[in-house]
């Protein structure tokens, strides 16, 4: 399954295709935190590319203001994200983070299993309906 039809299939609770999954993704953001390619897949970045990479990140979530980021990734990216903000209460066994923003607003941050690893759709479907509630 696509990665991004099995994401959207986490997201929706629901067995989507190429083709339904359009309607879930007209309701969210796609972002990418690297702001360069990578070489290639499963590649990691460098250091340099995620310190080069924050700055911007922060000014994304201060524009579009979002009440939720997933991040798919915990240990290529979750953990080089920008050290501003604090640490969250756990979702479902899963830590989170909080960047709070210029006018008091907090985004919350959620790790998530990269969609392209051996990523369940109905497992994560449970912990993101839990974050979006809160």
């Amino acid at each position: 399954m696509n990665t991004y039809t099995k994401f959207a299939s986490a997201l929706s609770g629901q067995q989507e295709n190429r083709f339904s999954s359009e309607a879930v993704w007209d309701e969210v953001l796609f972002y990418n935190f690297i702001q360069e390619p990578i070489s290639g897949p499963r590649q990691a970045s460098t250091k340099e590319q995620r310190v080069a990479s924050q700055g911007a990140f922060l000014e994304v979530i201060e524009h579009y203001r979002p009440d939720l980021v997933l991040v798919w990734g915990h240990d290529r990216l979750y953990d080089y994200l920008p050290d501003a903000g604090h640490q969250g209460a756990d979702c479902c066994g899963v830590e989170t983070w909080i960047y709070p923003l210029s006018d008091g607003h907090e985004v919350r941050v959620l790790p998530v299993q990269h969609p392209a690893s051996a990523f369940s759709p109905s497992e994560w479907h449970r912990t993101i309906s839990v974050a979006l509630e809160n």
